[in-house]
C-alpha cells in the first residue's frame, strides 16, 4: 500500500468539480486502500466501464493514482489508490460579492493559508515530526458596533502585550498566530450564489 498524504488542498475548478460529483467522491472513498475498477464497481453497484471512465478522470486530475496491477484470469487489472486521505477545497474557488466582499475575501484567503500550512504540517507529523500547535475557538456576543469596536481594541492591545513579552527577534522556533473574527453564520441567513 502506498502511503497517502493526510490532506491535499484542491484549488483548480476541474478537480473541485470532480470531488463534488457523488460517484467520483464515492470512488475516492473506496480507493482509500488499493483497489481495482472491478472491485469499486461491485462495491458501488455500477458497471466497471462507468467506474473506469471516472477513474481515468480522477487519475488525470491527480486525485487518484495507479499503484500497481493484479492478474485476474487472463487479464491484468490496474490497482488504484487515492492520493490523500482528505481533500480540502480552496476558498479561492468561491468569489464573495456584495459590500463585505473585501473582508470576506481576506478571511477566505487566510483560511486557505491555514489549510495549506495544515496540509504541510500533517505531512510532517506523518513522518514522525512533533508539531506543537494551539487552536483556540471562542464564541461570544458583543453589544453592537460600539461593543465590537471596543472588543477589537482591547484584543489588539492584549495580543500586542503578549507578543511583546514573548517574541524573540531571532528566535529559533517560528510560529504564525492568526486571529480572525466573523459573524456566526445563521441558518436563516440567505447565502449568495
Amino acid at each position: 500500500m502506498v502511503p497517502l498524504r493526510p490532506l491535499a488542498l484542491v484549488s483548480d475548478r476541474k478537480s473541485a468539480a470532480l470531488l463534488l460529483h457523488p460517484l467520483r467522491s464515492a470512488i475516492l472513498r473506496g480507493a482509500a486502500t488499493p483497489t481495482t475498477c472491478g472491485e469499486l464497481a461491485q462495491a458501488l453497484s455500477v458497471s466497471p466501464q462507468r467506474v473506469a471512465n471516472h477513474v481515468r478522470e480522477l487519475v488525470e486530475a491527480g486525485l487518484l493514482q495507479r499503484v500497481g496491477s493484479r492478474q485476474r484470469r487472463n487479464l491484468s487489472e490496474g490497482v488504484y489508490q487515492a492520493t490523500a486521505r482528505a481533500f480540502w477545497l480552496s476558498p479561492d474557488l468561491a468569489h464573495p460579492v456584495g459590500a463585505a466582499a473585501a473582508a470576506i475575501g481576506a478571511l477566505a484567503a487566510e483560511a486557505e493559508r491555514i489549510q495549506r500550512d495544515a496540509s504541510a504540517l500533517y505531512a510532517a507529523a506523518a513522518d514522525g515530526e512533533d508539531i506543537p500547535s494551539l487552536t483556540l475557538t471562542v464564541d461570544l456576543a458583543l453589544g453592537g458596533p460600539e461593543g465590537r469596536a471596543a472588543f477589537a481594541r482591547d484584543l489588539a492591545d492584549a495580543v500586542e502585550a503578549v507578543v511583546r513579552r514573548h517574541h524573540v527577534a531571532n528566535g529559533e522556533e517560528r510560529y504564525r498566530l492568526t486571529l480572525v473574527g466573523y459573524p456566526e453564520p445563521n441558518e436563516g441567513r440567505e447565502s449568495e450564489t
